[in-house]
């Protein structure tokens, strides 16, 4: 679990203990800092139980905005390539999408 702020980090999910721990890493926590603890819900032969929670600073990542056009037309949707064009009378959807610098020099 985590104080995250993020709907979609706040939420749990499932790591394979060995001896009592885990060691790995994880891509769904954004820049910040943020406490974590795990939670154990019980079973027939041990009682529920909350862990300590442990402070971890996450370093943002370098990102920029992906800015995609959208040719909606008779024949469905299709991205507009750069340089591309489109018809007049079309309808167009500009879609501004933040991801990591990564991401955007690799498509």
């Amino acid at each position: 679990m985590t104080t995250s702020n993020q709907p979609n980090a706040q939420g749990q999910t499932n790591f394979a203990l060995s001896s009592g721990s885990f060691s790995g890493s994880v891509n769904f926590l954004p820049g910040g800092t943020y406490t974590i603890y795990g939670r154990y819900s019980g079973d027939t032969a041990n009682a529920a139980s909350t862990s300590t929670p442990v402070s971890v600073t996450v370093t943002p990542e370098s990102s920029a905005t992906a800015l995609e056009l959208i040719n909606e037309n008779s024949a469905g949707e299709t991205l507009v390539s750069s340089g591309g064009s489109i018809t007049y009378g079309d309808v167009i959807n500009l879609e501004a999408l933040p991801a990591p610098t990564a991401d955007l020099t690799s498509s």
